[in-house]
């Protein structure tokens, strides 16, 4: 029985091959094995319990393929040191037997190569309306803003995205929630496309691990700025908050109109307020769809 001293992964020692036929793939890792033992039997080497066992899958990263098999190892003594061993895996999709592999002529599909499923769609929603179409507040006759506000129907425009990927970073995505483009996106400008949404699924097809990942980004024509009637029942005077009254002196029982800059108005005009309450990242590096 061999006793082990050490057990690493060999850095630099991955490979791998991607062919187009049969969609086959093959890996390669190589581990050094350190035992106390300058004599170990190769057979003892490659049974050590650390290294991958022969017909296991390959899993690495996270990442597996249950189609391609560890069809090999290979231990070999280094001479600068006898109780030292290089010991090279391979993993393969292949049959081993050429015959199996010669008789079998149906092709494999990479679910990685399918084009990515682009929807579009609408989204009925409520909103409460601050102004009408020609920029005038929505207020009563004496010129006080509706509380509760009104509220009218909107739509917005809604871009889906399914697409296979072979990883998924969660923390990645995680950024972008609630995020504005802040590079043009599908031949909208900046800031007004917004990432509403995702999804993600494990999906194992051909022997391949992947996930099915689903985004959905929300679209309007104007910002997604929030713009609110200024207005309010104080108003500042010489720094001051003082409530705002009515023409016979008593508090305003209804929010009443700011100029901008928190004195009173006691006629139209009002001032309009405008927040930015989302954030912006560039959309570029998620290499959605330009559809």
């Amino acid at each position: 029985m061999i006793t082990v001293r050490s057990f690493n992964e060999i850095i630099g020692g991955r490979d791998a091959e991607f062919s187009a036929d049969k969609f086959a793939r093959t890996y390669t890792r190589q581990f050094q094995l350190v035992v106390a033992q300058p004599d170990a039997n190769p057979a003892e080497i490659q049974a050590y319990n650390r290294l991958p066992a022969l017909y296991a899958p390959y899993s690495c990263g996270g990442i597996v393929d249950v189609l391609a098999l560890c069809k090999r190892k290979r231990p070999k003594q280094l001479k600068i040191d006898p109780r030292a061993w290089e010991i090279t895996c391979e993993w393969s999709t292949l049959d081993i037997n050429p015959d199996q592999n010669q008789n079998n002529d149906q092709p494999i599909e990479n679910p990685l190569d399918r084009p990515p499923v682009v929807g579009w769609d609408t989204e009925i929603y409520q909103r409460p309306l601050e102004k009408d179409i020609d920029d005038n507040p929505i207020a009563n006759t004496a010129g006080q803003p509706f509380d509760p506000a009104i509220e009218v129907d909107d739509a917005r425009l809604v871009m889906t995205v399914q697409r296979n990927e072979l990883t998924f970073d969660k923390r990645t995505m995680a950024k972008y929630l609630n995020k504005l483009n802040a590079d043009p996106f599908v031949g909208f400008d900046k800031r007004l496309a917004k990432f509403h949404k995702f999804s993600a699924t494990t999906q194992f097809e051909n022997g391949l691990r992947f996930w099915s990942v689903n985004y959905i980004i929300h679209f309007r024509d104007e910002d997604w700025d929030r713009e609110i009637i200024d207005a309010g029942f104080y108003e500042k005077i010489d720094g001051q908050l003082a409530i705002i009254k009515d023409r016979a002196g008593f508090p305003v029982s209804e929010a009443a109109f700011l100029n901008g800059h928190g004195r009173h108005v006691p006629s139209l005009p009002a001032h309009f307020l405008t927040f930015k309450v989302y954030k912006d990242i560039k959309f570029k590096p998620l290499k959605l769809p330009e559809t």
